[in-house]
């Protein structure tokens, strides 16, 4: 009995399970030695305009919006601000939320629940903001990747339950809130005038090594569709992807691992073109909350490629290459993933919701160097090429947690330096993000 209660005890804070596969899950996120997250509520600006904070520290949303960089959390304001009231959700097809148990611990297979996931994302966001130095903020990293990426109830209740604020006047915010959008339309565009011979940044080709996935091949066909479309043919050709986004959603969870990240790929380029490339004289896009109600689907379809894996053995290892397929394979994902990220950046921005900062995203690599992504032509150059890569970071890669600690105007330090020496436009765009609120 004693050996039974050790096996499924956590090593690293010591809680007991009675099933293994709850033991599984709390390993994937188990932080053990971090500090608690704050119970403190909103800061002094929130609280004194009087709406929702969403208590990111050191800065939270609306204050990183407004470019607003006194963001203040006395440990007063705890007992004076009561505890935000729940606003009531409009149903979403697809899956609705319902809280779970307490702890999250439900034994029967389901996800954590949505608050105890996103008290482990403040608890990890609070080991960032504590530490100094990278050696001290990788000793946080639990052994593993945690695969989940759930969508956080607050976040939920932001996008579909209240109103939004007014848009960031900010001129440097508002000048990369426009460069991000349009960089981002750029990627069905170049679909559609390119077909395969060249890719968004999300895609990698050694994907269409046999064919193009369906999902993907179907995603072709609605973007040479919307290229095309005039004022009169915009309804038609909106809802024929709203069709097509539906369609993925429902069968998403039935795909083997290569077909879900083309369906995720092609539910990005769909995105983007609803909500940044249908509007017009006779048009406005999508309307709220249907946007939304898109933007948080999107959040299963990330949480479910999450749990594929999206870190490779060797690449924690840091030690030899993995093999090119398997390395192009797991980096398409984390760039879709940091892909949806992207779009949910800049339409907070455009719309006035407080921006995602997407800390549930620190403890992955950062986007690959664009030599390892464009210029191998077979797996001998790819693996000159990963073997001269790893030899720069002797200290291990690059991580998005990194990106926190960049001082938007101020000077780089030589890690992050190094990174964007050798950054594409992917990852240009993450640092301009930076530059212009703070966070990626």
């Amino acid at each position: 009995m004693a050996s039974s209660e050790q096996s499924l005890t956590c090593t690293r804070c010591s809680k007991r399970f009675t099933q293994r596969s709850s033991l599984v899950r709390h390993r994937k996120r188990c932080v053990g030695g971090l500090r608690a997250p704050s119970r403190q509520k909103a800061c002094r600006q929130c609280k004194s305009a009087k709406v929702r904070c969403d208590l990111q520290h050191p800065t939270c949303g609306r204050c990183l919006a407004r470019s607003f960089r006194g963001c203040d959390f006395a440990p007063g304001n705890a007992s004076a601000v009561p505890p935000p009231t729940p606003l009531p959700l409009p149903a979403i097809s697809g899956g609705e939320f319902s809280p779970e148990d307490d702890d999250g611990q439900a034994d029967n297979g389901t996800a954590p629940s949505l608050t105890t996931w996103d008290e482990d994302c403040r608890s990890t966001r609070a080991a960032i903001d504590s530490t100094d130095s990278r050696e001290t903020l990788l000793s946080h990293i639990p052994e593993g990747i945690p695969a989940d990426l759930v969508v956080s109830h607050e976040r939920r209740q932001t996008l579909l339950g209240k109103a939004p604020n007014t848009p960031n006047n900010d001129l440097v915010v508002r000048h990369t809130m426009h460069f991000v959008i349009r960089v981002l339309k750029t990627w069905p565009r170049m679909m559609a005038a390119h077909h395969t011979a060249q890719l968004p940044p999300p895609i990698h080709r050694l994907q269409l090594v046999d064919g193009v996935p369906t999902p993907l091949a179907n995603c072709y066909a609605l973007v040479k569709m919307w290229s095309e479309h005039t004022d009169g043919s915009r309804e038609l050709v909106k809802n024929t992807i709203l069709h097509e986004i539906e369609r993925l959603l429902g069968e998403y969870t039935t795909y083997n691992e290569d077909n879900l990240l083309a369906a995720a790929q092609s539910l990005l380029i769909m995105l983007i073109m609803l909500l940044f490339g249908m509007t017009g004289p006779s048009s406005s896009g999508l309307t709220h909350p249907t946007d939304a109600q898109l933007l948080i689907r999107m959040w299963d379809v990330k949480e479910l490629l999450s749990r594929t894996g999206l870190l490779l053995d060797q690449e924690a290892a840091h030690t030899v290459p993995p093999s090119w397929r398997q390395w192009a394979m797991v980096a398409a994902k984390r760039k879709t993933i940091h892909s949806f990220h992207h779009v949910e950046w800049a339409w907070s921005l455009l719309h006035g919701y407080p921006v995602l900062t997407c800390f549930e995203l620190a403890p992955l690599p950062a986007p690959p160097p664009r030599y390892l992504w464009q210029e191998a032509d077979d797996e001998a150059r790819w693996r000159r090429l990963y073997v001269d890569w790893l030899a720069q970071w002797k200290g291990g890669f690059y991580r998005m947690m990194e990106f926190f600690h960049i001082n938007p105007g101020g000077a780089l330090d030589s890690r992050s330096e190094l990174w964007l020496a050798d950054a594409d436009e992917f990852g240009m765009m993450i640092m301009a993000e930076v530059n212009a609120v703070g966070g990626p």
